[in-house]
């Protein structure tokens, strides 16, 4: 991806170049048009190697959509580019399987889940650079529970907001993701069910006034089976007053992280 410098200031199409804007990105995105046509990449012998890699990054975009799926009350928190961090992610998982010929190597999430603990959704803006206090977190496999102690708030301690806005609150959700196998033919991720998801919604609190700690409990209707990872996620998010006096979610103000995977 390039950027463009300079006085332009449009979008289109210009020449065998596409020019947009982006955002996140202060400076226009500048990509070249071509490339093989699909029934090259298909049978081309020369495009084998391309073949390969196509099919494990669907691989990765599979974890990821199972990811997302798992913790999608707090997606709204992230930038733009999580979704392609998280492909990166399960990219170097992807890497370990070390049994598998390439073009066939699955993703275990279930092992390598550590490797997403602690996953920022808004790489410029961290959860923990917003939200100063340590949180308590108790999980169980087994059970398919997770516990989390939110400290309370001190005013000018606890949060260090670069948005104007008077109320917070924290959103808590607990989700089923699956491995992604190789089945001989194709990529399949574990199934995990429908009702694989729970999450909790604070109430909201002003900035300005202390508060107790609380606990926030989740529980699945069962634990996670082999092949199933239990995702922890945890966002902050920030409210202003309406038009009719109520509270309501601030636009593209917030953090959020993954807080365990097991």
């Amino acid at each position: 991806m390039a950027k463009l410098n300079g006085p332009f200031d449009f979008s289109g199409n210009l020449g065998n170049f596409s020019v947009y804007k982006m955002r996140g990105v202060d400076k226009l995105v500048v990509r070249r048009k071509g490339g093989p046509t699909k029934e090259q990449v298909n049978s081309s012998p020369t495009l084998a190697r391309t073949r390969e890699n196509n099919a494990e990054f669907r691989a990765c975009t599979m974890l990821t959509k199972g990811i997302r799926s798992a913790v999608f009350l707090v997606n709204h928190l992230g930038d733009l580019r999580f979704t392609g961090a998280l492909n990166s992610l399960g990219k170097q998982m992807q890497m370990l399987d070390k049994t598998s010929k390439r073009g066939e190597r699955g993703i275990s999430l279930s092992r390598h889940g550590s490797m997403l603990a602690g996953f920022d959704f808004n790489a410029e803006m961290p959860f923990d650079s917003l939200f100063r206090h340590p949180l308590t977190v108790n999980t169980n496999r087994r059970k398919g529970t997770a516990t989390i102690t939110i400290p309370g708030l001190i005013p000018g301690i606890s949060l260090n907001l670069p948005w104007k806005a008077p109320f917070v609150r924290f959103l808590v959700s607990l989700g089923k993701a699956g491995d992604v196998r190789f089945n001989g033919t194709t990529f399949q991720r574990v199934e995990v069910g429908t009702a694989h998801q729970q999450y909790r919604i604070t109430e909201w609190q002003h900035t300005g006034a202390a508060s107790a700690p609380a606990d926030v409990t989740l529980q699945l209707d069962k634990g996670a089976g082999r092949g199933e990872s239990l995702v922890l996620a945890i966002g902050i998010e920030l409210g202003v007053t309406g038009r009719y006096g109520e509270i309501e979610p601030a636009a593209r103000a917030g953090a959020a992280k993954i807080l365990a995977v097991f």
